[in-house]
């Protein structure tokens, strides 16, 4: 069946996308919000009405699902596909902290002793988590942000070099 051009905007499905996108934690939640068609296929209503009807449950039980970060990695990753260039401190720190989130929902669903929630638990079971990411971010990157002393050779050479330098000139 062909709908009218404006046949969301007749239906109030557009209203609904913004008020849908005003509650997303990330840009990558607004962007599949954007994408959101109308759809008829009674199985997939179903489907997405008992995700929907599981996490409000989560949300009601006052349970502490971890959604604390999300970051999207997609500009930081087309611009370290160019060989030579690096991403900016910042958003590797972004990225260890939402691979830290990822970590913590695949563990919420994996980790229950009762079998609510089965719906989400099986969407989160295709999520793919790679810890040498993180572990790999956590030899380079301290707690607060910065680059450890250590983070490669070289480094930790200028950063000694510094500091005898500063400790003669305070002398």
């Amino acid at each position: 069946m062909v709908y009218p051009e404006n046949f969301e905007i007749k239906i109030g499905f557009d209203r609904i996308r913004e008020l849908l996108s005003a509650e997303c934690l990330s840009p990558l939640g607004q962007q599949m919000v954007f994408m959101m068609k109308p759809v008829s296929d009674r199985d997939l209503i179903v489907h997405n009405l008992t995700l929907t009807a599981e996490f409000q449950q989560i949300l009601m039980f006052g349970e502490q699902f971890p959604s604390d970060y999300f970051y999207d990695p997609s500009e930081m990753l087309d611009k370290i596909r160019i060989e030579g260039t690096f991403p900016e401190i910042d958003e590797v720190v972004a990225l260890r902290r939402s691979q830290e989130t990822l970590r913590k929902i695949i563990g919420f669903f994996k980790n229950r002793k009762d079998d609510r929630y089965p719906v989400l638990r099986e969407l989160c079971s295709d999520i793919i988590y790679y810890p040498f990411v993180s572990d790999a971010i956590d030899r380079i990157i301290d707690k607060e942000g910065g680059i450890k002393d250590n983070a490669s050779p070289k480094l930790r050479e200028i950063r000694s070099d510094l500091a005898s330098r500063s400790a003669s000139a305070v002398k």
